[in-house]
């Protein structure tokens, strides 16, 4: 697959802005435009983790939730959701979904879970 690194891509521009190493100069070049006219868009990324890490923690550990979905998941972003729903109960079970190819690439090359 042509990841097209000469173009930027928005789930590349996301890493970018939430401190990842998996976007390119041109998706750096476009996140940096971004942030021109959202000074604060960093911090939102960060608070949409930050959101999504503690919704998990809840549903697994307070709510018994052993099942996740993650709909448009994205570039992989350290912790992963079953990291997190892992860590709180190791044979919980992720699904994630997502219809960009660019991000399917990459998460083959960076998810992987505990067995279960």
């Amino acid at each position: 697959m042509d990841l097209k690194t000469e173009q930027p891509h928005s789930a590349r521009i996301y890493d970018y802005l939430l401190g990842g190493k998996d976007n390119f100069p041109a998706d750096r070049e476009a996140a940096e435009q971004v942030i021109v006219g959202f000074p604060q868009i960093r911090t939102t990324a960060r608070q949409n983790r930050y959101f999504m890490a503690r919704a998990v923690r809840y549903l697994a550990g307070e709510a018994g939730i052993t099942q996740f979905l993650d709909i448009g998941t994205g570039i992989p972003t350290s912790p992963n959701l079953h990291e997190i729903a892992q860590e709180i109960v190791p044979a919980a079970r992720v699904v994630y979904a997502d219809n960009d190819p660019i991000v399917l690439v990459h998460a083959r090359a960076l998810l992987t879970s505990s067995p279960a």
